[in-house]
């Protein structure tokens, strides 16, 4: 059983290593940032194209807009970017939720992930009321 573990430890460690490795040839020779603007500017390209489905690139800057998610959240802030934070928000939630259970992981995910657009209403009701 021991051995076992001994095993398993050192398959750890390389995976580490070589994902460190790997993090490393990345920020060396990929040029992260440009890779990364150049991907988010495909994004919002192809994004503006779709207006279909879930992610209707038109209603959900109307939403924003709307909801003056300039004002919360910035100038930087679009129906891509939008959907980023959600996604985040909602990556951060199961994360959270796997201390408990899948069930929870999947329950906080979905709160998670419509956290920000509640959180947006919230604020922009709560000033109206002002």
């Amino acid at each position: 059983m021991e051995a076992l573990q001994g095993w398993v430890r050192v398959v750890q460690l390389v995976t580490a290593l070589l994902i460190f490795g790997g993090l490393v040839l990345l920020g060396l020779y990929a040029r992260p940032k440009e890779v990364l603007l150049e991907a988010y500017e495909t994004i919002c390209m192809n994004a503006k194209k779709t207006n279909k489905g879930f992610f209707d690139y038109d209603r959900m800057e109307a939403f924003l807009n709307t909801r003056g998610a300039v004002y919360y959240y910035g100038k930087w802030i679009n129906p891509v970017s939008f959907l980023g934070i959600r996604l985040v928000a909602g990556g951060v939630g199961m994360t959270l939720g796997f201390s408990v259970g899948i069930l929870a992981a999947l329950l906080f995910a979905i709160g998670g992930f419509f956290l920000p657009g509640i959180l947006l209403e919230y604020l922009d009701k709560r000033d109206n009321g002002r």
